[in-house]
């Protein structure tokens, strides 16, 4: 009522704010971005089908929980088939002819309760050249600014233990452990995790991958947490262990324990059958720098995240890349996001 009166008797001065006010571009709101956490095989499905762990960023960093997942795609014209083969990138015969995209999980919220994680950090020879300690300070490599990551996310009621691995190097593993060396027992001080990822972070010796594993799932075990995993991080092949990839996949499904794999400029077939396995993630980091993305996706996937299933045909051979592109609706917003995965 009130503007109305102003407009009839400052008629033209109103018509004068009104003109420059109107012209003014209004700021779009901020929206969600969409992330791939990670993804692992469909071991319940006879076709060779992917499911990806997805997220959504809201404008303030958080994730955005308990929230439906429509509309999922992947473009055809997007899917990018590769190979590489020592670090060369190189083509490939294979090319998809259909990728059908379903949701298999809506996005959860916080709702798995305390994390208890066993971080496990690959010490051996081969990280000197894959993500080498520069002027002997163990605070600049990736590995350990993406382990830090993690534990600057968790809450107080969360847990992590901090250890390291590798046969025949400087730091043999902790009785009664196989391989694994503990550098800091279940805690939530994010000032002892810090120093404990300082002191792991090492470089020297073989790979003993599957009896870190095993040692970190019976490490998993003993805590009381709701959603209790196991992260383990390598650059090479198993050359030393007792234990098999079958043996690492039994004890943590009889327990209730994923496993997440994250490997650093390797592929390796195993390190995807054990966390798909287990129900957890499988991350490639191409390049160092890229391990941050992988330990936050492995975060995100215990904060908010929903899952959607891909299903490519015809089937995609072992050691083949796909980098893609995917779609998806959420909380009323069309997002994109790219992804990559490893056959």
């Amino acid at each position: 009522m009130n503007k109305l009166r102003i407009g009839v008797v400052f008629g033209i001065v109103t018509f004068a704010l009104t003109a420059c006010t109107s012209t003014e571009p209004k700021p779009e709101p901020l929206k969600l971005i969409g992330i791939v956490n990670g993804f692992n095989l469909d071991s319940a499905s006879v076709a060779q089908q992917v499911n990806l762990s997805v997220s959504a960023v809201k404008p303030d960093g958080n994730l955005l929980e308990n929230a439906v997942l429509l509309n999922p795609n992947v473009p055809l014209g997007s899917v990018y088939p590769f190979t590489v083969s020592n670090n060369i990138v190189g083509g490939t015969a294979y090319k998809p002819t259909k990728v059908t995209a379903t949701t298999c999980g809506s996005i959860s919220g916080i709702s798995s309760g305390a994390i208890a994680a066993v971080i496990a950090l690959d010490a051996t020879g081969s990280m000197s050249t894959n993500d080498p300690i520069p002027n002997s300070n163990k605070t600049q490599t990736s590995r350990n600014a993406a382990s830090k990551l993690f534990v600057n996310r968790m809450s107080v009621s969360d847990t992590a233990l901090i250890g390291s691995f590798s046969s025949g190097g400087d730091f043999p593993a902790t009785s009664p452990n196989l391989a694994l060396k503990l550098w800091q027992d279940f805690s939530s001080d994010k000032i002892l995790l810090g120093t404990a990822i300082d002191n792991a972070t090492s470089e020297n010796g073989g790979t003993n991958l599957w009896d870190a594993a095993y040692d970190s799932v019976k490490l998993a075990m003993t805590q009381t947490a709701p959603n209790k995993m196991a992260i383990v991080l390598t650059d090479g092949e198993d050359n030393s262990s007792m234990k098999t990839p079958t043996e690492v996949i039994a004890l943590a499904k009889a327990n209730g324990i994923k496993v997440h794999m994250v490997g650093l400029a390797i592929t390796n077939a195993d390190m995807l059958k054990v966390s798909s396995g287990t129900g957890g993630t499988y991350s490639f980091a191409g390049t160092p720098l890229a391990l941050k993305g992988a330990f936050n996706g492995i975060f995100n996937s215990t904060q908010g995240a929903g899952c959607i299933k891909l299903a490519f045909e015809p089937p995609v051979p072992e050691g083949v890349f796909i980098r893609a592109n995917l779609n998806f609706t959420t909380n009323n917003e069309s997002l994109t996001t790219s992804f990559l995965l490893i056959f």
